[in-house]
């Protein structure tokens, strides 16, 4: 019986000795977990401040510039400016100069009052490269074709009195 206990005592000693081991790479593994979750917390953290910063950034749509052109366009010609859209797939901006009144007393758009019209429309950006196009007047969308929009705001008005006549009675 002696023996079965010596060789008990010896058992459970090895058994203690390998839990003890066992627990002591359980914990590491735990202080481990604990150190990445703050770490990750951390940069959970950092991740939402930047997105929070990022978000607050004010963009600039390339309609400010038509905006710009438009103010300019009516500046020159001593007519009202009016920029309407974007429309369609094109992203097609409107430029009008006008005479008042635009509109009539039940908001009913009076066209004749619109002395200059000119459509406008972006290039490919994706490529970093800015520019803007001008419908060179089709009537139906099927024959209508763009052209490189000028920098110059007189040489747009030039072109713009070129399509006045393209101006159909609404």
């Amino acid at each position: 019986m002696k023996q079965f206990i010596e060789e008990y005592i010896t058992k459970y000693a090895e058994y203690k000795r390998q839990t003890q081991v066992l627990d002591n790479k359980i914990q590491h593994e735990r202080d481990l977990v604990r150190k990445y979750e703050a770490y990750i917390e951390q940069h959970n953290k950092r991740i939402k401040q930047l997105n929070d910063r990022c978000n607050k950034l004010s963009y600039y749509s390339w309609c400010g510039v038509v905006d710009k052109l438009a103010e300019k366009l009516a500046e020159k010609t001593g007519l009202k400016c009016e920029t309407l859209g974007t429309f369609g797939i094109r992203c097609e901006y409107v430029i009008w100069l006008y005479k008042e009144p635009l509109h009539g007393e039940h908001n009913e758009l009076y066209s004749k009052n619109i002395i200059y019209h000119l459509t406008i429309t972006p290039k490919d950006i994706s490529n970093g490269n800015f520019a803007l196009e001008y419908d060179t007047g089709g009537m139906n969308g099927f024959d209508n074709t763009t052209a490189p929009l000028p920098t110059d705001a007189d040489a747009v008005l030039e072109i713009m009195q070129q399509l006045k006549s393209h101006i159909i009675e609404l």
